[in-house]
């Protein structure tokens, strides 16, 4: 709520997304390691003393987490950004997004470690190297969309995803074995993801300042639905040992998104009226909460 609004939002949605970029690169090498000096059971002890840790100082460092009197929630809150086609187009595209990164690390170890008979500590690191391609790009993310826009970059993000599911269907069917063929074109796929995540949370919540965590919450929840439930269902559909539910995934997803921006383009300014006569009426509701 304190960013809504504001410039530097795009810098700490860029922060973010590089944070959390590092967590898939840096935890199955962590995994890996403990593993192979202290055992697998090792891996539980250390996450929970990290969960302890984590408690700990949100305890004592975050006095924003803990309860405090706010006025109530009032449920129609919940149903007005999804009554705008702009909420569902970035959510769709963090959706698009995350979910291929999902899709990727519930099959890639079957595939590499399986069929492609790499080791555990190798696919650590090249595992790893998607989520280095994220970092890297979500560093940038920060400048970037103010200077190119949010659609621009959305659409960036989306021709990343289908670019990097045309290379692993090309790989898929002329070179199974190769490790580069999947790994690579994650890459590209990984920079998609990052530029996704980056420039989704913004776009969705423009025209909702006044209720930011309101929305912030409802885009989450419902981006979250989304990507588990699709992603699982292509997963349970299609060869888990093979490249296809990724390919399946980030074509389906992004040509969905891509589809929803030009109408979204075509609309204009009648759907971009539409939103602020939404936004104006959560406006409204937040201001007279006995309305």
């Amino acid at each position: 709520d304190i960013y809504a609004g504001r410039e530097e939002s795009n810098v700490i949605y860029g922060i973010l997304g590089s944070m959390l970029a590092m967590v898939p690169a840096v935890g199955p090498l962590l995994g890996a390691l403990v593993d192979m000096w202290l055992g697998w059971r090792a891996i539980f002890a250390f996450l929970g003393l990290g969960m302890i840790a984590a408690s700990a100082a949100a305890w004592r460092f975050w006095p924003e987490t803990r309860v405090q009197r706010v006025a109530g929630l009032q449920w129609s809150q919940l149903l007005l950004p999804v009554k705008c086609l702009n909420f569902w187009l970035y959510t769709l595209c963090y959706a698009a997004g995350m979910g291929s990164f999902f899709v990727f690390f519930s099959i890639a170890p079957g595939l590499m470690m399986g069929r492609q008979g790499v080791s555990q500590l190798g696919f650590s690191l090249l595992f790893a190297t998607v989520a280095i391609a994220m970092v890297f790009t979500a560093r940038f993310m920060g400048r970037v969309i103010p200077k190119w826009g949010s659609p621009s970059v959305l659409r960036m993000g989306m021709g990343c995803l289908i670019a990097g599911a045309v290379l692993l269907a090309i790989t898929e069917i002329w070179a199974l074995q190769s490790v580069l063929g999947f790994i690579a074109p994650m890459w590209l796929v990984g920079i998609g993801v990052a530029t996704a995540v980056s420039v989704a949370p913004n776009g969705a919540l423009r025209g909702f300042d006044h209720v930011a965590g309101t929305v912030t919450a409802v885009y989450f929840c419902l981006g979250g639905v989304l990507l588990g439930s699709i992603g699982t269902l292509i997963i349970s559909l299609l060869p888990r040992n093979t490249a296809w539910p990724v390919v399946v995934y980030c074509l389906t997803l992004a040509t969905v998104v891509l589809g929803l921006s030009c109408v979204s383009r075509v609309k204009g300014s009648r759907g971009q009226g539409e939103h602020d006569v939404v936004a104006l009426q959560s406006a409204e509701s937040t201001s007279n909460p006995n309305r």
